[in-house]
C-alpha cells in the first residue's frame, strides 16, 4: 500500500514538473501563473504546495533535472570519443551541448542562460551511480596533465560551460551578435585560448 502512495506522489510532482515545462517553454515563466500549471497538470493547488514553495523553486527543479540529462549525455558522448587534445574533447562536449539545445529550443528557453557548473556540481552530489564524477575525473586528469591544480582545473571548466551556455541561449534565441553556426567557431577558439 505505501508502495502505491508513493509512486502517486511520484506522479503528481512529475506531472506538476511536466505541465510547468510546457507552459513556461509557451507562455514563458513570468506569463505562467501557479494556477495554470496546477489546472495543466490536473491537481489541487494545495499539492502544488507539497512539493514546492513557490513557482521559482519548480522551476530550478526543471532546470536542473533537464540540464542534468544534457551533462550526461554530453559527458557519455565524449567518453566514447578518443581525443589526443584536451580542448578537442572539450570542444566536442561544447558542440553536443550547442547542438542539443539547438534541437531543443523550447529547453532552451526555459534553462535560459543558466546552464552552470553549479547544476552539474549539484547532480554529482545526488548521483548515485557515480558515472558522471568518473567522467569528470577524467577532464580533471587531461587538464592535471597540462600542469592545472584540481581546483583551477574545475574553475576552467566552469567558465568554459558558462560560456556555451550564454553564446547558445543569445545565438538560437536572440540571433545575436549572430547565428549559433557563425558563432560556434569564435566560440571554439575562445576555448583553445582559453586552454592553452
Amino acid at each position: 500500500m505505501a508502495g502505491k502512495a508513493e509512486q502517486n506522489k511520484l506522479e503528481k510532482k512529475e506531472s506538476l514538473e511536466q505541465a510547468a515545462y510546457e507552459l513556461f517553454s509557451e507562455n514563458s515563466f513570468d506569463s505562467t501563473s501557479i494556477d495554470q500549471i496546477v489546472r495543466r497538470a490536473n491537481v489541487a493547488k494545495g499539492t502544488f504546495y507539497l512539493y514546492f514553495k513557490d513557482k521559482n523553486q519548480l522551476l530550478q527543479r526543471i532546470v536542473f533535472k533537464h540540464s542534468a540529462g544534457l551533462f550526461r549525455d554530453a559527458l557519455r558522448q565524449s567518453a566514447e570519443k578518443e581525443f589526443t587534445d584536451r580542448a578537442e574533447r572539450i570542444i566536442y562536449l561544447a558542440d553536443f551541448m550547442m547542438e542539443y539545445l539547438r534541437r531543443h529550443e523550447p529547453l532552451l528557453k526555459i534553462i535560459s542562460k543558466n546552464l552552470s557548473w553549479s547544476l552539474l556540481d549539484q547532480t554529482v552530489k545526488e548521483e548515485q551511480s557515480g558515472e558522471i564524477s568518473l567522467m569528470l575525473e577524467r577532464y580533471s586528469a587531461d587538464m592535471a596533465e597540462s600542469g592545472y591544480g584540481e581546483e583551477e582545473a574545475f574553475r576552467i571548466l566552469f567558465m568554459i560551460v558558462e560560456l556555451i551556455s550564454t553564446v547558445c541561449y543569445s545565438a538560437v534565441i536572440l540571433e545575436q551578435p549572430a547565428g549559433l553556426d557563425e558563432m560556434k567557431p569564435l566560440l571554439f577558439t575562445a576555448i583553445r585560448r582559453i586552454l592553452a
